[in-house]
């Protein structure tokens, strides 16, 4: 009997150890390299916008990263930003320029200047973006490799824009005035389409999972709410 059961109890003790022998564990994640950009607008006609960035992972906020890296304030009146691959366009409408900033360390790399009042900025190709503007009632169309501005009239106030296929709807937002006019620029050819009628002072757009463009008009607002206009929400289905 002693000749059977001692290779089975070596046999089970080996079979115990190799079922024992802990997994070998996963590589870490590399950390995150996300954040949430602010730009602060500042008080007006006073130069003092900013930049911060905020950590959402670390829930760490970091002020002044543009003066930081830069050494002196970014202007008058940051409007708004794109992150485009490694720049990021910085819109200040008091300055009549875009700063163009590196995306890891936020030193300048380029000024576009010769503009109005800059609203927004757009990609539309590559090395291709849309500007909008309200002092030229219109968008600049800017080439980043040859940095040259050509422009297209377009209505009053334009702030918005979104882009579907080769189109690119501007939202005539009339800048205090008034203007009812969404403009549609083909972005092969930098030409005008046609002009919607939506209501007065498109201000916002967004494209839905069923492209379904929507647009909210936010109407005139008078001393006298009696001549005030209501604002609406229109919608176009753009497969039609």
């Amino acid at each position: 009997m002693k000749n059977y059961w001692f290779p089975i109890i070596l046999f089970s003790a080996a079979t115990i150890f190799v079922s024992c022998k802990p997994e070998a564990k996963p590589a870490p994640l590399p950390p995150t390299t996300e954040a949430v950009l602010i730009g602060c607008e500042g008080l007006a006609a006073a130069s003092t916008s900013t930049m911060a960035s905020y950590d959402p992972k670390g829930k760490v906020l970091e002020n002044n990263i543009f003066q930081k890296a830069n050494s002196y304030i970014l202007g008058n009146a940051i409007n708004s930003m794109l992150v485009d691959d490694d720049k990021i366009f910085l819109v200040l409408s008091g300055e009549g320029e875009i700063v163009v900033v590196d995306k890891d360390t936020y030193k300048v790399l380029r000024r576009i200047k010769g503009l109005g009042a800059p609203r927004n900025i757009m990609k539309v190709g590559e090395n291709r973006y849309y500007i909008t503007d309200w002092q030229l009632e219109g968008i600049y169309i800017y080439s980043y490799h040859t940095k040259s501005l050509y422009t297209l009239l377009t209505g009053k106030g334009p702030e918005n824009m979104i882009q579907y296929e080769n189109m690119a709807f501007i939202a005539n937002g009339g800048d205090g005035t008034a203007d009812s006019m969404l403009t549609v620029i083909n972005t092969d050819m930098d030409t005008i389409l046609t002009q919607i009628e939506v209501g007065f002072n498109p201000n916002s757009l967004q494209i839905d999972a069923n492209n379904k463009l929507w647009v909210l008009c936010s109407g005139i607002q008078k001393q006298n709410t009696v001549n005030s206009i209501s604002g609406n929400l229109v919608s176009f289905n753009l497969d039609q």
